[in-house]
């Protein structure tokens, strides 16, 4: 079956309009899915078959795959999800969300099967316009308003950049080898980088995300700022080989940057759909980093490095879009049920929803990169490449600061992910004046077992579907890396059944007896209030006084009770000299160059529009003094 058919799926869209309200979140959500079967068939064929320069390839299938799980996931998850928050939405305006989402899916499966570049430029476009009908869902609300109208423009801004590329370009399709210049590549980087949201251009992610509805977050940061990646790699297999060590390096360090700075931003959020976004920006600059890796290996000829590099990439793509959509879903079901995601306002959830937290906390485990989860082996790829070209000699200064910038990123997670879960999950309610929680219905919850599935049986399943492509394209073995992965995932499944063994016998030992609950432990004191809690900004307060050289860490207090009349706030410093010593000098170092470079980002979207047109008069000068 071609893919040429679910070009022409897109037309279901225009037919919801038609149909009565009380099924076209149903309908959709049975075309979507009819659409990711025949993708992943598809897909699946394509990537085994070990194809790579035709449209669509192996390449294009890893992106299918990608794309297929979390719009599945997200279409299943919107059926349940709109039942809650669609009832006062006129049957146009519900009419035109659904049929945007069934003309995002396609046109990103479309844009992956497209070679000429007016096709590409055409589903690109399709693909952005749907986006934007979809973050403006709450149309009455300003601020979602405002940034889904922000969105809309920086995608623009980076279409005209695409429009530049493929005007500069020699060839009419992207991925051809050898056909484009540095310069030329750049206009590529900048026009897929905002997609990607690679830093410095990732302006629109943390604004956009937190405003879509919890599905369209998941669909977006699980899948589509992917398509940015893969036009990343595309333009970078078209460039001259001359270039292409200074392209993979640029690419290497731009997802250092993107890595280091989305995880520290996330680590200070207070908002949980704030923070998934800024962890998908981090995310992006994990895979960009082990795209750069790849393309370094194939320009000093190291083929394991390139193994590793593409392998890890690919494999981390479906890994994200897996866990990153079951985050952004579980989001959704907190903010369903309480009409928040401030985390200083939450606490105590997994009493009272148990199966939201256990899906949470194991997508928050594989994210963190924990065995035997799938997060940890496409890390580990990434990982073994990096040593790879320390011990071959052909890459060491490159791969020191990997190894430290993705372990950085990976410790930072843990520290991110346990705050949020913790702050969220556990303790005690902070605020008694939100909406009692509850579980959230069936069909939300039953939309976690795809990405849940993959997240578990991916572990192994994904390296085992593309390593054997990425290994034959690059002629070395993937034995080195598969036995450092099945020794960890077999000593983990042994840990793993060890902790469920204990489990059943205490179940069984606890069967028949009386079982009593309690409220949550106050440390000993006698009447603990929600006060007492550490809130998301207490968790990570010395972090971003570190980072910041700011002490102005604010935590609201809440008026829950009657006496005494008047709260005030109190906070105390206790540092001790070692860690001025250490972090006083460099702290205000750093806050001092982050100040100046903050005037940049002034979150108004006419000034980002002048720092394109200036950086494009830069380009048009530099060309005609032949210097690009």
């Amino acid at each position: 079956m071609k893919f040429e058919l679910l070009k022409y799926m897109i037309f279901a869209a225009p037919l919801v309009f038609l149909l009565p309200r009380a099924i076209k979140s149903v309908a959709t959500t049975l075309v979507i899915f009819a659409g990711a079967i025949i993708a992943s068939l598809q897909a699946v064929m394509l990537i085994t078959n070990n194809s790579i320069g035709s449209y669509p390839d192996s390449l294009s299938a890893v992106f299918m795959l990608a794309v297929a799980i979390s719009a599945s996931s997200a279409a299943l998850y919107g059926a349940g999800y709109l039942k809650g928050h669609a009832k006062e939405v006129s049957n146009v305006r519900l009419s035109i969300h659904l049929a945007s989402l069934i003309v995002l899916f396609f046109s990103m499966i479309s844009l992956l099967s497209s070679a000429a570049s007016y096709k590409f430029l055409l589903w690109w476009e399709l693909m952005t316009l749907s986006s934007f009908m979809l973050v403006i869902f709450d149309l009455s609300r300003k601020d979602i308003l405002h940034a889904g109208v922000s969105y809309l423009v920086l995608m623009h801004i980076g279409f005209f950049f695409l429009l530049a590329g493929f005007a500069e370009s020699s060839d009419s399709t992207l991925g051809s080898g050898g056909t484009i210049s540095i310069g030329c590549w750049l206009l590529f980087i900048i026009g897929f980088g905002l997609k990607a949201g690679l830093f410095p251009l990732h302006i629109w992610l943390p604004v956009a995300h937190p405003a879509a509805p919890s599905h369209v977050s998941a669909m977006m940061s699980g899948v589509m700022i992917k398509m940015g990646v893969y036009g990343i790699i595309r333009a970078t297999m078209a460039i001259s080989a001359d270039d292409l060590y200074t392209a993979a390096m640029i690419l290497y360090v731009a997802g250092m940057i993107t890595g280091i700075f989305g995880i520290y931003k996330a680590t200070v959020q207070t908002d949980l759909k704030r923070l998934l976004a800024y962890s998908s920006i981090e995310n992006s600059g994990i895979i960009t980093m082990a795209v750069g890796l790849g393309f370094m290996g194939q320009a000093i000829g190291n083929g394991f490095l390139m193994f590793c590099g593409f392998g890890g990439a690919l494999v981390h793509i479906l890994n994200h879009a897996s866990y990153k959509t079951m985050l952004f879903m579980g989001a959704g079901n907190i903010l369903s049920t309480t009409h928040t995601t401030d985390m200083n306002r939450l606490g105590g959830l997994l009493k009272k929803m148990p199966l939201t937290g256990t899906l949470f906390l194991l997508a928050m485990l594989a994210i963190c990169a924990i065995p035997p989860l799938s997060g940890f082996f496409s890390e580990f790829t990434i990982f073994s490449g990096m040593f790879s070209g320390i011990t071959a000699g052909t890459a060491p200064l490159a791969g020191i600061a990997g190894i430290i910038s993705l372990a950085l990123i990976g410790g930072l997670s843990i520290f991110a992910f346990g705050k949020a879960f913790g702050v969220t999950f556990l303790g005690t309610p902070r605020d008694p004046h939100i909406p009692q929680p509850h579980e959230v219905n069936s069909v939300m919850i039953a939309a976690f077992a795809i990405p849940l599935l993959c997240i578990t049986a991916g572990s192994l399943l994904f390296p085992y579907l593309i390593f054997g492509n990425v290994a034959t394209m690059t002629g070395v073995s993937d034995q080195p890396v598969w036995d450092g992965m099945t020794d960890i995932a077999i000593a983990s499944a042994v840990i793993t059944g060890i902790i469920l063994v204990l489990w059943i016998i205490r179940h069984a030992l606890q069967k028949g007896r009386p079982v009593t609950t309690a409220p949550t432990w106050g440390c000993a004191f006698t009447a603990p209030n929600a006060k007492m809690q550490y809130t998301a900004n207490s968790v990570s307060r010395d972090l971003q006084k570190t980072l910041t050289g700011s002490n102005d860490v604010p935590s609201p207090l809440i008026a829950d009770k009657v006496f005494p009349e008047n709260q005030s706030e109190h906070n105390e410093k206790h540092d001790d000299k070692v860690t001025r010593l250490i972090t006083g000098y460099s702290s205000r170092l750093l806050h001092r160059w982050t100040r100046r470079l903050a005037r940049f980002q002034t979150g108004k979207t006419n000034h980002y529009i002048l720092h394109a047109l200036l950086f494009l008069i830069l380009v048009l000068l530099l060309s005609i003094i032949n210097l690009m």
